[in-house]
């Protein structure tokens, strides 16, 4: 007897890669997002940044000092930042696990840079670099 409801693992997730950015989608839960350096990418700073912003916004409010508080910090404390497949693995590419920003804070992302004036991340949104000032304000 073959079961219906058996999923797939390789299933789950799919993958596409365009101008070096991966997108993922997993097919259960219809979330998408996109992995760091493709984050980065789009808002024209280092991977780096990205995983610095990720890893101080998961700390505690009394494990991050006053100082590093941001902005970035304050739009992303508290939310799920990651696409995860069932039972909490993270999608995996040559064997090992990737991490996948979810899609609405990819925007985040994206929005916060191009309202410190990032041209890449203003181009990404697809906006006229000479309407800055009206993202920062939106």
């Amino acid at each position: 007897m073959v079961e219906k409801d058996k999923i797939d693992e390789d299933d789950v997730m799919q993958h596409r890669e365009k101008n070096g950015i991966e997108f993922w989608v997993n097919t259960l839960t219809r979330q998408c997002g996109i992995n760091v350096r493709g984050v980065a990418r789009l808002c024209g700073v280092d991977s780096r940044a990205i995983r610095s912003a990720i890893q101080k916004s998961q700390k505690t409010e009394a494990e991050v000092d006053k100082n590093y508080r941001t902005e970035l910090y304050n739009l992303l404390k508290g939310k799920d930042i990651f696409l995860t497949k069932v039972d909490k693995n993270y999608p995996t590419k040559r064997g090992g696990a990737v991490k996948i920003i979810l899609s609405h804070i990819c925007s985040v992302f994206i929005r916060y840079y191009a309202g410190k004036g990032y041209t890449t991340s203003i181009e990404s949104i697809g906006q006229d670099p000479s309407t800055v000032g009206a993202i920062s304000e939106a």
